[in-house]
């Protein structure tokens, strides 16, 4: 590939990571406004109460699900290459089947540790059937398959709207409920519905791209195409999952470890957070698919400089927008939110310094799978996930929520330098479709 190639490469990627970060972006801002009218409707334990009951399937989801879509992608972008539509239909009878199996594997999951989690966490017994509830929403969800087509197809535009559907939806359905003054069950049962109604828009979507791409009868096509992309799927779910812990499971370990009423304020500062990986996440979605093209071909060092591109491009960006954030927040903390949130914008400057550095490194995580790599991204996930752990239980009894940003400055630390090690460890013969 030319310089010109690459600059060209850049542009695009430039161009559909833009469309995936504005989404992601109105996604966002939508949840925190939601956030402000919630805290704003609802007593601090209420909005903590829906917050929770949100996550619980999220990530017993997350755990459940063999899905990836690096892995769909990895495999699907070669047979549209080589034209082979056959092979791609069987492909994605596959994975569509693995999400089913592992939508309905989510959901008794989600239902046998109902009790549990409640012992766990010390949740009033009240919860119970609302936790039963949200769990079905599990039998609903085949977005990661969804996700995986339009990412295979380059679909950006259909995924940004899939993306911003439900925050917005929720939105404005809570603007009518706060002027209704709804009690807490209504927000619930609407939270249930606007969630089913997503996650049918998404497997929809899916459905016609597949339909407009000329993939006819994949339901019914003979298996095949997929134990190399399974094997990889295996591994990076482990690794995904494992994450989770750190993105999904804090929420509750903040509930039990500090207490109900704080959740509504780690959420905000998460939420804040959250912007920036949403963005960082679009630039991933939109790089996975060259990286994946340029590593196959060998050509390593196209790769690189795709890597060093997004790193700076983003560190720069993130690190503006959290100056931005952090410098004002004490002028709009206590009057978008409550004033007693106000006290937390020392807080709010630390995390998005963790953040910052951590979107900067987004394209090498990608590279890491790009180039093959599935093992070795688990263990360094495994290890840092246990740092993190011990961080908040060890440390969360005597400093509060600032136990969870220094777990989440280890987490990042160990992540990060396992895999620049790994990069630099190997050299561009040893870069293929093997799993390693």
């Amino acid at each position: 590939m030319t310089s010109s190639g690459v600059l060209a490469g850049s542009n695009g990627l430039r161009s559909e990571a833009t469309i995936l970060a504005a989404g992601s972006g109105i996604a966002m801002a939508s949840g925190v406004l939601l956030l402000a009218i919630l805290v704003r409707a609802l007593p601090n334990a209420a909005v903590g109460q829906l917050i929770l009951l949100a996550a619980y399937p999220a990530l017993i989801h997350q755990f459940a699900n063999l899905q990836s879509w690096q892995g769909f992608s990895r495999e699907g972008l070669a047979l549209l290459a080589d034209e082979d539509r056959g092979g791609f239909a069987s492909l994605t009878r596959t994975f569509f089947r693995l999400d089913a199996f592992c939508s309905i594997a989510a959901f008794l999951l989600a239902v046998l540790l109902v009790s549990t989690a409640i012992t766990l966490f010390d949740w009033p017994e009240q919860w119970r059937g609302w936790l039963y509830a949200f769990s079905a929403l599990l039998l609903t969800n085949y977005t990661s398959f969804s996700l995986a087509v339009m990412r295979c197809f380059k679909s950006y535009r259909v995924q940004a709207f899939c993306t911003v559907l439900l925050p917005i939806s929720q939105l404005v359905v809570a603007i009518i409920l706060w002027q209704q003054d709804a009690p807490l069950e209504t927000y619930l049962i609407a939270w249930l519905i606007l969630t089913v109604f997503s996650h049918l828009a998404h497997l929809l979507a899916a459905i016609v791209i597949l339909a407009k791409a000329g993939i006819e009868k994949w339901l019914t096509a003979p298996a095949g195409h997929s134990r190399g992309s399974l094997g990889f799927t295996a591994w990076v779910n482990i690794a995904t999952s494992l994450d989770s812990i750190v993105k999904q499971f804090d929420v509750m370990l903040v509930s039990a470890l500090i207490s109900l009423e704080v959740v509504p304020v780690y959420r905000l500062i998460k939420q804040c957070g959250a912007v920036f990986y949403r963005f960082a996440d679009g630039l991933a979605q939109a790089s996975f698919p060259r990286l994946v093209s340029l590593t196959i071909a060998g050509n390593m060092p196209e790769a690189l400089t795709l890597f060093r591109r997004s790193a700076l491009w983003l560190f720069v960006g993130a690190a503006f927008a959290a100056a931005a954030i952090t410098g004002s927040s004490s002028y709009w903390l206590g009057r978008v939110f409550t004033p007693e949130f106000e006290a937390y914008s020392s807080l709010l400057a630390v995390y998005l310094a963790i953040v910052v550095v951590a979107v900067a490194f987004t394209a090498l995580h990608q590279l890491i799978y790009a180039m093959g790599f599935v093992r070795q991204p688990a263990i360094l996930t495994a290890i840092a996930v246990a740092a993190f752990l011990t961080c908040v239980i060890v440390l969360a009894p005597n400093h509060g929520i600032w136990a969870f940003m220094i777990g989440f400055a280890v987490y990042h630390s160990i992540a990060i330098a396992g895999k620049l090690w790994l990069l630099g460890g190997k050299r561009p013969s040893a870069i293929g479709g093997a799993q390693r």
